[in-house]
């Protein structure tokens, strides 16, 4: 039976949200707060972690940062009152799989809490990812380049599979610093290109002239794995974990 953990602070949304799944074939969890919802986080592993903004201690943007960083890989869903658009993007950024607006029809709501559940069972299903000569094993962590292990620091290795997660699309510094160092806007920080540096040199046949990571000038960068490396349907079956952008939606098939 598929886990679902709810973290809801409002009991009336608490008490709603049971009805709503309650003929769902699911084990439904609840916790009233952050901390609480991670310690049952890591005790239950849910295959989707459901959050209510406002929620009480850690807010929503920290609660999903360390979501992602547990490694579980569960899809998230945020609940909010408004729609507001910064907030949106900024929590999709963070690597939220599906933020839904209040009030909410209830089957929307229930499809959209089917779909995710899915989402994070296929999402397992895919352990290693070749491109190239380039071999990354999401369950151990590692990357290895022509059979040799690839040396990765810790923020090297969440940077590529950021990059992976969002294959093809325009990302910008800002997009990488929020969802992989946590960062907010900094415009004078190099750190995302200093790490594409290291990158290249270790994952590129010629750094100088990158097949894998791109960049946009004036944008940021796009990675881009060749189609006739990639395994069927590759994309739909990464981990769930990874961190994912809508920042840019739209994708570039050349950028001058």
């Amino acid at each position: 039976m598929k886990k679902v953990l709810a973290i809801v602070s409002d009991e009336r949304i608490r008490q709603e949200i049971g009805e709503l799944l309650s003929a769902e074939d699911i084990a439904l969890l609840f916790a009233d707060n952050s901390e609480t919802g991670i310690e049952i986080l890591y005790g239950h592993r849910p295959e989707l972690v459901i959050v209510n903004t406002p929620v009480a201690g850690i807010g929503g943007s920290d609660l999903c940062r360390l979501i992602r960083k547990s490694g579980i890989a569960t899809s998230i869903i945020f609940l909010v009152s408004a729609p507001d658009v910064l907030e949106a993007v900024l929590l999709l950024e963070l690597g939220a799989d599906d933020v839904i607006v209040r009030p909410f029809y209830a089957r929307e709501f229930q499809a959209r809490v089917r779909l995710n559940i899915r989402r994070a069972s296929q999402g397992s299903a895919l352990t290693t990812l070749r491109f190239g000569d380039v071999e990354i094993d999401f369950e151990r962590r590692s990357v290895s380049r022509q059979g040799k292990p690839v040396g990765l620091a810790r923020n090297e290795y969440n940077l590529l599979v950021y990059f992976i997660r969002n294959a093809g699309k325009a990302l910008t510094r800002d997009a990488a610093l929020n969802a992989v160092w946590g960062y907010d806007f900094c415009p004078m920080t190099r750190t995302v290109d200093a790490h594409v540096a290291k990158l290249r040199s270790k994952l590129e046949l010629d750094p100088r002239f990158p097949r894998y990571i791109i960049t946009l000038h004036g944008v940021g960068y796009r990675f881009v794995i060749s189609h006739e490396h990639d395994a069927p349907n590759w994309r739909e079956n990464l981990p769930a974990g990874l961190p994912e952008t809508n920042a840019s939606t739209q994708e570039f098939a050349d950028i001058s």
